[in-house]
């Protein structure tokens, strides 16, 4: 009965203020893990800072260092830069920590939305998944779009629900320029609209992701001119990253358990439904149809992941799962309280099974230091090079940690472009590019996004070279951290480390 008690009273506040009460409790756990220090574990973090930046700088014309801007799409860097605007602080941090009111938000919303389509308890119980679930907390302080994805898939369903036109058009139009996926699954959820013959709900989904896609096709035609040269780019990075990590390993073990053991990270309460059956005759309801909806739109994005390893993608990343998360805790608690679980799985046992799951937080948590051996280039250069030196560099996170303006890196898509590459004429040019634009320095890291290695094999050798005149002499090297001593702390560094390349820093001198 004490149990019972203090559960009641845990409860209490949060059933009297519900929405109100979960932003808060989601925004302080999330601010509580970057104090305790969780940090950003993604490249790609960094690279959406240098971008913010960059775009704020050039008078919000969307900017890349790499002189790929067409192929990102733009929304969640212009969010960076609005945030950098207002707070005057080129930081990780702030951006973070910016980034945990979107993370609070979406909780609060997946609330609402389930006491709108089940009843107030179970809305509540939504929300407080949301809230605790562990990489729905991971991907509300990291520097990535996919938060700030789930936000607006979420505006434009419960615009479809309230029949709230302008939210569906606005939504669909924001979505489309935040993640690619969010333009497949509206547009193929309306087939599922033109089903219930919701051709109004048709008309604006679709309305909004022309507009979205027409505003990205035409900055794409400006700049390029050719308006699908923002889709080409996409795809032409994505299966060249997924190429270079492709593995020859266990097809199994690549292409179903590795997506599975993601989707389980990313979604634990998923084991839950090893102990699902046929309900009674009196706990069938009629089905509501925007339940159902919720339960296409999160089936329908697994599916495409689990397809789109084959050649868009490496493998599956519980990041790739987010986005239909705050759907999949409404479709999973409308099971619940559908009577298809056997009667232990209460509630109650449910929040007891995710506090269990907390324990994953052990993986973002050291997956931070993949990014070590670029952070310490980064550091290295902020201690050793001069302000005006120029350095070639298509590492986001050493730009980033050397605390040194972008504008003093120069990258290899754009020193070297892609008319160049492969030619007769291209060692000559880049040599003349180095010599003119007085190039000091080279940072490489094997890497796809790197074309150091690709230009020059002997990097990897870490011995002075000669090449058309210039002498390259390696004055930086951080290697994995390898397991030497012993303690749980330094074993799991080196699991998340040790298996990644080493980055180096060259200094250049001309002959």
């Amino acid at each position: 009965m004490k149990s019972i008690s203090n559960y009641a009273l845990f409860l209490a506040p949060v059933e009297r203020y519900p929405f109100i009460s979960i932003f808060l409790i989601a925004l302080s756990l999330r601010l509580l893990l970057l104090a305790v220090g969780f940090v950003d574990y993604w490249g790609d973090a960094h690279h959406n800072l240098i971008m913010s930046k960059l775009t704020l700088e050039n008078g919000f014309i969307y900017t890349d260092f790499k002189d790929r801007a067409v192929a990102w799409l733009p929304l969640y860097r212009y969010w960076g830069s609005l945030v950098l605007l207002l707070t005057g602080s080129y930081s990780l941090v702030v951006i973070n920590i910016a980034n945990t009111l979107i993370g609070a938000l979406v909780a609060s919303i997946t609330a609402w939305i389930g006491a709108q389509l089940i009843n107030p308890k179970t809305g509540l119980f939504s929300g407080l998944t949301a809230v605790i679930m562990p990489y729905m907390m991971v991907f509300s302080y990291t520097s990535m779009p996919e938060m700030l994805g789930a936000l607006l898939l979420l505006g434009w369903f419960y615009g479809l629900y309230k029949n709230n036109h302008w939210l569906v058009v606005l939504c669909a139009a924001l979505g489309a320029l935040t993640r690619e996926e969010i333009t497949f699954l509206i547009g193929i959820s309306t087939l599922f609209l033109l089903y219930f013959k919701n051709y109004k709900a048709v008309g604006y989904s679709i309305s909004g992701l022309i507009l979205g896609l027409g505003i990205w096709s035409w900055w794409a035609y400006l700049n390029s001119g050719n308006p699908l040269s923002w889709l080409l780019n996409r795809f032409q990075s994505t299966t060249s990253s997924t190429a270079f990590y492709a593995d020859t390993g266990n097809f199994w073990v690549e292409y179903l358990l590795t997506p599975l053991s993601s989707l389980v990270q990313a979604f634990p309460l998923l084991l839950l439904f090893l102990w699902i059956r046929r309900p009674s005759l009196k706990n069938k309801t009629d089905r509501n149809h925007w339940i159902l909806l919720a339960g296409f739109l999160v089936l329908t994005h697994w599916t495409f992941i689990f397809l789109a390893q084959f050649k868009i993608i490496a493998y599956p990343d519980p990041r790739m799962f987010i986005l239909t998360i705050p759907f999949a805790i409404i479709w999973f608690f409308n099971v619940q309280n559908r009577g298809y679980f056997k009667e232990f799985v209460t509630k109650k046992v449910i929040f007891i099974f995710i506090g269990i799951s907390l324990i994953q937080l052990v993986v973002p948590y050291y997956r931070q230091y993949s990014l070590q051996p670029r952070k310490e280039a980064g550091e290295w250069i902020k201690e050793n090079v001069q302000g005006s030196d120029l350095i070639w560099s298509d590492l986001a996170v050493s730009i980033v940690e050397s605390d040194r303006n972008p504008n003093w890196f120069i990258s290899s898509d754009r020193l070297v472009p892609k008319s160049i590459r492969n030619t007769e004429s291209e060692e000559d040019f880049i040599a003349y590019a180095i010599e003119s634009k007085e190039i000091s320095y080279i940072t490489s890291y094997n890497a796809p996004f790197d074309y150091t290695q690709t230009l020059w094999p002997e990097i990897k050798g870490q011995q002075p070279f000669e090449w058309k005149g210039i002498t390259f002499v390696p004055v930086f090297s951080y290697s994995p951290f390898e397991y030497r001593e012993a303690g749980l702390h330094n074993f799991l560094r080196a699991q998340f480390e040790s298996p990644l390349q080493t980055a180096t820093v060259w200094k250049l001198y001309r002959n």
